[in-house]
């Protein structure tokens, strides 16, 4: 899945400069948004698999003092 993500943000990127001032802005912007959405799937892939390695640890829970966190005014 990564390879084919990959493969499809390059080959969309390629098109976005091979056809910038050529076609529409309408043609433009949807070209734009498959590059950002071939991105984003790209981040959730990665977002999912980080998540199904933290659910299968083996390791116990530990407790964490979160007082830093707290205590900071940009978390309010």
């Amino acid at each position: 899945m990564k390879e084919l993500l990959r493969l499809i943000t390059i080959y969309l990127q390629l098109l976005q400069r091979k056809c910038q001032g050529k076609i529409d802005d309408k043609a433009g912007k949807y070209i734009h948004f498959a590059v950002e959405g071939a991105f984003h799937t790209q981040n959730l892939r990665n977002y999912l698999l980080e998540f199904s390695r933290v659910t299968t640890r083996s390791r116990e829970p530990e407790a964490k003092h979160c007082e830093f966190l707290l205590n900071h005014e940009y978390l309010i």
